[in-house]
């Protein structure tokens, strides 16, 4: 709905809507020149009213919203932090008004309503059996011998997959591993925060908004299909910012394939995973993404969120064609890719060879000369703000754009 019909419906002024936009608390998305609002937004602005109502700023709204879209608030640790603002609160307001005890009981009602339950007790994951038929050798594409497998509930937690050309991988409590030296070489070891609270303390809501608006576009797109046994792969999950807010349209006829060639960020997923998803069917990918031991045809949707923009820091090949034979025809692409302009410093500071992958230009001719077909983009904006955990943005004006492509040959 437009801008008019959403103030209305909400019975707040347009002036109102557009000063939430500004503050990054509603992010509809725009359509020729005008904005477009979704059930989403009036479930946001309904947060917005109601945390209003409770006598939060704009300002700790804005925090409170950077902390569930970065965590999805699906951890006991996600929901003691919230409990504790909502106790934060209630403790100062009864220090400044006592007229506001009525206020102040409705907070505390509130925190005692938060059921602190986990949804189960943690569990082991590990490589999935029925999705072994779907490896191949990435050096010579026949078949892997399996030896030494040791397996738990339909799950290969330790072994070794050979090839009879010499290639070889390791499975580690649950994740196949594949790393030479000079893929260790490669990891970007960045000094990220200690944990989730600390990370979104130290991280505006302006950049926290900028990453989760492609996370919602992104996640949009793939709605847009029938998911039902589809194989998703994601390229270079890292932290899992962009899987902790999909996981729940995920079921269990999903395989999703998370892949990073960082053993350590690897390990604290497959943790989160294993406290927190009632799913089995995660496969732990660890090595070079150009290397993914996964046969033709695979893959019905890839999800590339930063998975690029990390990639070509160290490699000079497009990651999208390296993995595009691995997609089904009529597979889709969905990803998420970020460029600063040609005079920002940033590109100064990358190797001559990798600057190329952060001009738009060179993005969006890649794409286009790829085996995915263009269904849609969308430009999501810039953000070029001061970050403690995000040194890459300090200094300079980081665009974003998202992209929808379906594979044609």
């Amino acid at each position: 709905m437009k801008i008019g019909a959403f103030s209305a419906k909400h019975n707040i002024t347009i002036d109102t809507v557009r000063h939430y936009i500004d503050l990054g608390l509603l992010l509809p998305h725009k359509k020729g020149g005008q904005y477009e609002f979704t059930s989403k937004d009036s479930n946001d602005l309904q947060g917005v009213l109601e945390l209003k109502g409770l006598k939060f700023t704009l300002g700790e709204i804005q925090k409170v919203f950077s902390y569930k879209r970065i965590t999805g608030m699906r951890t006991i640790q996600d929901q003691l932090r919230y409990k504790k603002i909502l106790e934060e609160k209630t403790e100062e307001l009864v220090a400044e008004q006592k007229h506001l005890a009525k206020t102040v009981m409705y907070l505390q009602q509130r925190a005692e309503e938060i059921n602190i339950v986990s949804l189960q007790q943690r569990k082991q994951l590990g490589f999935p059996l029925l999705f072994i038929q779907h490896l191949c050798c990435p050096l010579c594409k026949n078949s892997l011998d399996l030896n030494n497998g040791i397996i738990e509930k339909n799950m290969l937690m330790e072994g070794q997959f050979q090839c009879h050309c010499g290639y070889c991988a390791g499975v580690e409590k649950g994740i196949y591993i594949e790393l030479n030296e000079e893929d260790k070489k490669k990891i970007v070891k960045i000094k990220g925060a200690p944990t989730i609270e600390s990370y979104v303390e130290g991280t505006s809501p302006g950049f926290i908004n900028f990453m989760y608006k492609a996370i919602k576009t992104a996640t949009q797109m793939i709605n847009s299909e029938v998911l039902t046994n589809k194989v998703i792969l994601e390229l270079g999950t890292g932290s899992g910012f962009f899987l902790k807010q999909f996981i729940s349209h995920m079921d269990e006829s999903n395989y999703y394939i998370i892949t990073d060639h960082d053993q350590e960020r690897m390990t604290k997923i497959k943790e989160y995973l294993e406290a927190e998803s009632l799913s089995t069917h995660f496969v732990f990918i660890c090595t070079d993404l150009a290397r993914l031991p996964l046969k033709e045809g695979v893959v019905d949707i890839v999800v590339d969120y930063w998975g690029s923009t990390v990639y070509h820091f160290t490699s000079p090949d497009f990651l999208i064609d390296e993995i595009s034979h691995k997609v089904k025809i009529g597979g889709k692409l969905v990803g998420c890719y970020v460029y600063v302009k040609p005079y920002e410093k940033f590109l100064l500071q990358l190797p001559e060879i990798s600057r190329k992958f952060y001009k738009e230009e060179t993005i969006q001719n890649l794409l286009q000369n790829s085996d995915f077909k263009q269904l849609e983009t969308k430009q999501l904006g810039f953000v070029d703000t001061e970050e403690k955990y995000e040194p890459f943005v300090n200094g300079n004006k980081i665009y974003e754009f998202v992209y929808y492509g379906k594979k044609d040959q």
